[in-house]
Parts: structure tokens; C-alpha cells; sequence
């Protein structure tokens, strides 16, 4: 059943989305941490990402893998680093006052980031999807 899931979702969404970022998560890394470990391998982030990948190519999709470095941390509006626990799920930036989900503004930030990162193609089209783009994979476990 699990499998079934992990297929349809990552096919809706690379047909849905001509562009997904995701953070490039040391999953392997992450498992050996034995408080996580059990719901890391449940969600099966590892096989989610490589049905993203492969299905990204046949679709026509861009699927960009960015750095996890303080992506919840980064205040999406002014770029300032807070401080803040895991278990913290509000962000709210002490630089300029920008509150929301942690969640989303990890998304935001993956977004900018996998958008700074995509290159223009062979034709020297930009690859870079309209700013109303919302495709995005952020946070571990959530999407």
C-alpha cells in the first residue's frame, strides 16, 4: 500500500509541477538517530525522492535537490538566521517580524534556493518557473 502511495503521489506531482525542490536530506545519516529512526524509514523519504527523480525525467519536469542548512531557520522574507529548536513549529524572524508555520517558511526558502540554483537550458531558455509556482517537497516528512 505503501509503494501504491509513494507512485501515484510522486506521478501526480511531476505532472502536476514542471519544477519541485526538495532538501537533499543525508537520510542514511539521519536513520542511525534511534529517537527517529523508526519514522524516518515508515515514511519512506529516500524512495519518495528517487520515484521524484526518475519520474521528474520522464515527465519533463526539473526536480533540483537543495542543501538542508538552515532552511527552517532562515527567515523567508529578510534572509536573517534565527536560533530555534526542532520542536519549535512556529517561525517567527526578530529582524523584521515575519511570522508563519515553520513548515512553510522552510518551503519558501527551498523554492528560492532551488530556483537560484536551476541553470538555463541548452536553448538558453530559463529553466526557472513563474514565481506562482508552489510545488515544493520541505521539511522531513511533509509536503
Amino acid at each position: 500500500m505503501r509503494m501504491d502511495f509513494l507512485h501515484k503521489l510522486s506521478r501526480t506531482m511531476t505532472e502536476r509541477y514542471n519544477f519541485i525542490a526538495v532538501e537533499d536530506l543525508n537520510v542514511n545519516g539521519m536513520v542511525h538517530n534511534h529517537f527517529l529512526a523508526k519514522y524516518i524509514t515508515d515514511a519512506s523519504w529516500n524512495v519518495f525522492i528517487k520515484m521524484l527523480e526518475y519520474k521528474a525525467v520522464t515527465s519533463g519536469s526539473i526536480l533540483i535537490k537543495v542543501n538542508p542548512r538552515n532552511t527552517s531557520r532562515t527567515c523567508s522574507r529578510c534572509g536573517a538566521v534565527a536560533e530555534k529548536s526542532p520542536y519549535q513549529r512556529m517561525f517567527s524572524c526578530s529582524v523584521c517580524g515575519f511570522a508563519c508555520d515553520r513548515d512553510l517558511n522552510a518551503s519558501i526558502n527551498i523554492l528560492k534556493v532551488g530556483q537560484d540554483l536551476s541553470e538555463p537550458n541548452a536553448r538558453g531558455h530559463s529553466v526557472r518557473p513563474p514565481s506562482s509556482v508552489v510545488a515544493v517537497v520541505d521539511e522531513p516528512g511533509t509536503i
